[in-house]
């Protein structure tokens, strides 16, 4: 019989590139390649029989062009609170195994990636708040990031019925995971943009 699971919890993902996802468009990234993170935080959840509540879990993702051409690298990080069967449960979500192809992000993700290095584990501070849109994830040693909405200002056109929406992106310092995916090593500072969401995700 397949694997059957359920994450229902919070997430927080980001990218340096400009708002809209250049690669989901047919577009080059904004810096000529794509980085993103990725974390979240498990309310309720279920591998089979394992019991999934309260752990966190996190990836880092690289690639060197648009996501679509594949090349990538992906570093998946497990709460080291997680029991090994509930280390391997999740490694298999975050790797994109036991689910029903293209039904995932990590799916989608992990069918990109030229090399999938093994799991790390380690303490996860993460901290998510849907309603302000505000993150924060540090992992000593790899990761130390926060993000926070980006202002939205709404604009009026001069044709009747119609309006459009800026949305104007914040410079963060995103420090570069240097021991965790190769091609790595100085800190810069980039525009950001930061999603935050409520959500659930299954076989």
């Amino acid at each position: 019989m397949a694997d059957q699971w359920t994450l229902h919890g919070v997430e927080f993902e980001n990218c340096p590139c400009a708002w809209g996802c250049p690669c989901q468009f047919g577009a080059q990234p904004t810096y000529g390649r794509c980085e993103a993170l990725m974390g979240g935080h498990i309310e309720e959840g279920n591998f089979n029989d394992t019991n999934l509540d309260g752990l966190d879990w996190a990836m880092l993702l690289s690639w060197p062009g648009p996501v679509p051409e594949g090349n990538g690298t992906q570093q998946a990080i497990i709460d080291e609170r997680a029991d090994p069967t509930q280390r391997e449960a999740l490694r298999k979500i975050l790797h994109g195994e036991s689910t029903t192809p293209g039904a995932t992000v990590f799916f989608v993700y992990n069918s990109t990636m030229s090399t999938v290095l093994e799991p790390l584990y380690a303490p996860i501070e993460l901290s998510i708040d849907v309603d302000q849109r505000t993150a924060s994830m540090t992992i000593e040693g790899l990761v130390s990031h926060a993000g926070s909405r980006s202002p939205i200002r709404r604009t009026r056109d001069c044709r009747p019925g119609s309006s459009s929406v800026r949305r104007r992106g914040r410079a963060i310092s995103m420090p570069r995971w240097a021991t965790a995916i190769p091609q790595r090593g100085r800190e810069s500072s980039l525009t950001s943009r930061t999603a935050t969401a409520s959500s659930t995700l299954c076989t």
